[in-house]
């Protein structure tokens, strides 16, 4: 499109500055004067025309595109009262009652285990299957942690933001994006934190360049995802595991051995 526009530019810039040229050349009977006014009509129409193809560029650009995405997003869960930004300078949500389901994959395991005794497996099959073997060590190890809450022993978990301090009321941070107007857990990305300790975190953050090992970038300026997705920091209070980011893993675990149920295991 920009080619477009500018080959029209190329093609009209000698006509208008000729344009010019004749009117001021029969207005004043002078041919320098006319020759000058052109001149600077014609930088002047250059540069109008630098100008907004610079600015077309800047709009066009994928990475404004997906922040443009991302604070629609935002937008639209403040609109539903959804979230909350406490903060306006950090991006940082605060997640109202996120709609999350208690999730067990051991009626997943039974199924996968299953498609493992097919006499004959393909390729991609096999591929399939140790990609849903690692999301279900990264459910196990996120189930663990939200256990160790919910089994209410007399060993305290410890903030795993904030060291050496102990949680009372448990919440959970994770680190998110928009896909198709959809949230998106970064994987691995669940913090397990109090919550008046990160209120008070949050109250006594200062942008000093300083990258707290947990957290991909900073709270005012997240790290973006893949080198493509903008994506912000968000919150929630714990209750019997409700977890965005456990959901997301089941989902995945689930989409996937669903699609090989379905798919023939027979060899390449």
């Amino acid at each position: 499109m920009n080619n477009f526009f500018r080959t029209i530019f190329e093609i009209l810039k000698p006509l208008f500055t000729l344009a010019v040229f004749v009117l001021f050349w029969q207005l004043t009977g002078n041919i320098f004067l006319a020759s000058f006014v052109s001149t600077a009509y014609l930088s002047l129409l250059t540069f109008s025309f630098l100008k907004t193809e610079q600015q077309l560029k800047y709009y066009n650009r994928p990475d404004f595109a997906e922040k443009k995405h991302f604070s629609e997003s935002i937008e639209h869960l403040k609109n539903t009262a959804n979230l909350k930004q406490h903060n306006m300078d950090l991006n940082v949500f605060e997640l109202i009652e996120p709609k999350t389901k208690k999730t067990e994959i051991d009626g997943l395991n039974i199924r996968v285990e299953r498609i493992k005794k097919a006499t004959e497996l393909t390729i991609a099959a096999n591929l399939e299957i140790k990609k849903i073997t690692t999301l279900f060590e990264r459910y196990k190890m996120l189930a663990a942690k939200l256990n160790d809450i919910d089994s209410h022993s007399e060993n305290k978990i410890d903030d795993e933001l904030i060291p050496f301090v102990e949680i009372e009321k448990p919440i959970i941070l994770c680190q998110g994006f928009f896909k198709k107007g959809t949230l998106k857990i970064m994987p691995q990305s669940t913090i397990i934190s109090d919550e008046s300790n990160f209120a008070d975190y949050l109250k006594s953050y200062t942008n000093n360049g300083f990258l707290h090992p947990r957290l991909k970038g900073s709270l005012s300026k997240p790290a973006s995802y893949k080198k493509k997705y903008t994506t912000g920091f968000f919150w929630h209070t714990y209750q019997d595991g409700n977890s965005l980011e456990l959901e997301q893993i089941y989902n995945q675990i689930l989409k996937k051995v669903t699609l090989l149920e379905k798919t023939p295991c027979t060899l390449l």
